[in-house]
């Protein structure tokens, strides 16, 4: 029988449908049992929960047995904030938040728009297949900004931010890898490509794929440069859209590093202030570039801090070692 057969097509489309409703099932009952975890640990106080915080890793394999390993993730994440030094709760309290209002805005899913339904669909752990992704693409000359690479629930993650020269589009392709599976190296930073990309449905979008993609060639031109209040305004709006958004590109104008030993931060011509990551392991090399003298920077802001990805430097364009930043 031929593969376009509709009875088969049918069938497939049947069996689709139904795993998608049983997981639908799953990850309703996983938060509502989340939902009244979260209500005894405000009974019970913070300063219980940061004595045993072995139960949010608990609570964890809960959310993957639910399938939603988002979810899991950020209650993974409770566990050590929970032992994080000075305002452990103003962090963790944030964290909760969070999850409270992944809760309710998952129970009233249906009455939301379709793009932030995709959002609250991705932060809980909902993956969408490349082959849906059928919608206009857009076409620019991309510029590859900065590159990092972490290790996420046993996987190592590739994020790569572009930016559009025409549109001043920002884009994050994400690419994934398990043991020794090796990741995408095609995407170098401080090259440009003429080519399209495809966005994932959100209310801020950022993830896309390539969809075609010409010629490479070097590229050092800063396109888009902020101060910090354009940059962090820029986040606000984006926050507003999209509440789980956990990331975000910047394009900061000359700023300074300061506070190298302990407690770095960068500072602009303005004399705003924002922290650099404590897990940027590249901060002599960053000082040394600038020579006491302020640089043009790249890199993601977490909403608490700003971890760099490339500088623009005497004119060349330098990425910072992808490797140092897990």
């Amino acid at each position: 029988m031929p593969a376009s057969d509709p009875a088969k097509i049918a069938e497939r489309e049947e069996a689709r449908v139904a795993r998608s409703a049983n997981r639908e099932q799953r990850v309703r009952e996983g938060l509502e049992e989340l939902r009244r975890w979260l209500q005894d640990i405000v009974r019970q106080g913070l300063p219980s929960i940061r004595q045993e915080p072995r139960r949010f890793l608990e609570m964890a394999a809960r959310m993957v047995d639910a399938q939603a390993p988002g979810v899991a993730r950020l209650l993974r994440e409770c566990s050590t904030l929970a032992a994080s030094g000075e305002e452990w709760a103003e962090r963790l309290l944030h964290q909760l938040a969070i999850l409270h209002l992944l809760i309710e805005s998952y129970s009233r899913l249906d009455s939301l728009p379709e793009p932030l339904q995709a959002d609250i669909r991705g932060a809980i752990g909902w993956t969408m297949q490349l082959n849906e992704l059928n919608g206009p693409g857009v076409s620019d000359r991309w510029l590859v900004r900065g590159q990092r690479m972490t290790e996420e629930d046993r996987l190592r993650v590739q994020r790569t931010w572009l930016e559009g020269h025409a549109t001043k589009q920002s884009a994050l392709i994400l690419h994934f890898a398990a043991g020794n599976q090796p990741l995408d190296r095609t995407l170098v930073p401080g090259t440009s490509f003429d080519g399209e990309l495809v966005f994932f449905p959100s209310n801020t979008p950022l993830r896309a794929v390539v969809r075609t993609r010409g010629e490479t060639f070097p590229a050092t031109a800063c396109q888009t440069l902020s101060t910090f209040e354009e940059a962090l305004n820029a986040y606000a709006e984006a926050l507003a859209q999209n509440p789980f958004l956990e990331r975000f590109p910047m394009v900061l104008k000359a700023c300074r590093m300061i506070g190298m030993m302990d407690a770095p931060q960068l500072i602009d011509d303005a004399g705003k202030r924002i922290p650099l990551a404590r897990s940027f392991g590249q901060t002599a090399e960053l000082f040394t570039l600038g020579g006491g003298h302020p640089l043009p920077l790249f890199g993601e802001w977490s909403g608490t801090d700003f971890f760099p990805l490339s500088v623009l430097a005497d004119g060349r364009f330098i990425a910072f070692n992808p490797h140092l930043a897990e």
